[in-house]
């Protein structure tokens, strides 16, 4: 089967920050050289709007709940160079699918789909140990196996480092890296209905 290079940014909910920390990672790749392409689960139009228009790379959407989970590796094959790493922003909630309650149309069902890995974007602000079951909660649902680490957000860098000794102790996961809270990087959420 033919695999592409990528990630997918995943988080328990809206809110936590997942377009912040997609466009930070793919202005990042870009810097360091990498030829970068991103995508939107679901049928959002904004989020890819940012990929291509203020980030100047390459944005689409992919959905396995309008297009079936073939013809949706399909485009993600299509659309990512055999040569460039993806990132593909997730949608609501890690395992939010159709209704919010079924697993198709998720973030998950899309990374399971296109065999790429998922990083959990959790919102960290005001919380210290009620983070472990939070993480824990998410990863006893992966039967995949395909949650591979943490980026917490809205963390100041002194508790960014008690609690990630703290997540990598208890929990077999990785914390890849922290984002302070950054008032002026706030982007406003917008209701689409």
């Amino acid at each position: 089967m033919q695999k592409r290079k990528g990630v997918v940014l995943a988080a328990p909910k809206s809110g936590s920050g997942k377009t912040l920390i997609t466009c930070a990672l793919i202005e990042a790749l870009k810097e360091a050289g990498v030829n970068v392409c991103a995508f939107k689960c679901g049928p959002d139009y904004i989020d890819p709007m940012f990929h291509r228009t203020i980030l100047g790379v390459p944005g689409g959407n992919l959905d396995t709940y309008f297009t079936g989970e073939t013809k949706t590796k399909e485009i993600f094959m299509e659309e990512t160079p055999e040569d460039a790493f993806a990132v593909v922003e997730g949608v609501m909630g890690l395992y939010d699918g159709l209704g919010g309650i079924l697993e198709e149309g998720s973030t998950y069902h899309l990374a399971n789909s296109v065999s790429l890995p998922v990083i959990l974007v959790i919102d960290a602000h005001g919380m210290g140990r009620t983070i472990l079951p939070l993480i824990q909660g998410l990863l006893s649902y992966d039967k995949a196996g395909i949650i591979k680490g943490v980026i917490l957000n809205r963390v100041s860098k002194m508790f960014y480092a008690s609690l990630k000794e703290l997540i990598e102790t208890k929990l077999s996961i990785e914390v890849l890296g922290c984002f302070t809270e950054q008032k002026e990087l706030h982007l406003e959420s917008r209701h689409l209905g």
